[in-house]
């Protein structure tokens, strides 16, 4: 598996715009449009897991500005759809169920208006164990 982060400030011609994702021929994906306003640079933290387990591990991170917003994003790869569940405190932003054998499913979560300092690693349990998994952890900081 592969994931990535991708970011950009939306200025007033961003909206109805559209945003375009080039992939191998082909790619099974779980796409997360995510906007917040008032947002500074992010800065994303990834982690990979390969030990099967329903409980996936998103990675600590730091704050470096009080009032920033987290958000995390746990993706697996596996025989049937499933659910997910989120740390107490986390409030859901986006689900994708894929099809298929192989199939890709993910969340996305976040916390708004943190204090600085250090954020722990937080889990999502996943509704059916994986061993093809990657956790994501956004700081996105005022601008």
């Amino acid at each position: 598996m592969r994931s990535w982060v991708l970011t950009r400030e939306a200025t007033a011609s961003s909206a109805g715009s559209t945003v375009q994702v080039v992939l191998d021929d082909y790619s099974k994906t779980a796409t997360h449009l995510v906007a917040h306003r008032g947002a500074g640079v992010p800065m994303a933290v990834g982690r990979a897991e390969t030990a099967t387990t329903a409980q996936h591990v998103a990675p600590a991170s730091t704050v470096a500005t009080a009032g920033s917003a987290l958000l995390w994003v746990w993706v697996d790869k596996v025989s049937a759809p499933h659910g997910w569940s989120l740390p107490s405190g986390v409030t859901e932003r986006a689900a994708t169920q894929g099809s298929g054998g192989g199939l890709v499913t993910s969340v996305a979560g976040g916390r708004l208006t943190m204090p600085s300092g250090p954020v722990a690693a937080v889990s999502a349990t996943a509704g059916a164990p994986s061993s093809k998994a990657i956790s994501w952890t956004v700081v996105l900081p005022p601008s």
